[in-house]
């Protein structure tokens, strides 16, 4: 499942904006590719390429980003991080 979530001061403050939202671009047991396009407060997340969900996220664009995974039950998680870029584009 997808979740979007902005925590802040350690987890003192935080906002849900997709909450739990099943899709079929996760690939399950597989590798995944995340990629996320920011305009401002215009965010875009893609998993797979494939578009997972659209909003405005004030505080984002201005903060860190962390990424996340978890399972529900005793599934055990393995994750591992490749090419992880993040892309700022140049001042006019």
């Amino acid at each position: 499942m997808v979740s979007i979530c902005e925590t802040r001061n350690g987890g003192d403050h935080w906002a849900v904006y997709c909450d739990r939202s099943l899709h079929p671009a996760i690939n399950i047991r597989q590798p995944n590719s995340l990629s996320m396009v920011v305009l401002g407060e215009e965010h875009h997340f893609f998993i797979n390429d494939q578009f997972v969900w659209h909003g405005k996220i004030p505080r984002l664009s201005h903060s860190r980003i962390d990424v996340g995974i978890v399972t529900g039950g005793k599934l055990p998680v393995q994750c591992r991080f490749r090419e992880f870029n993040v892309l700022v584009p140049p001042k006019k």
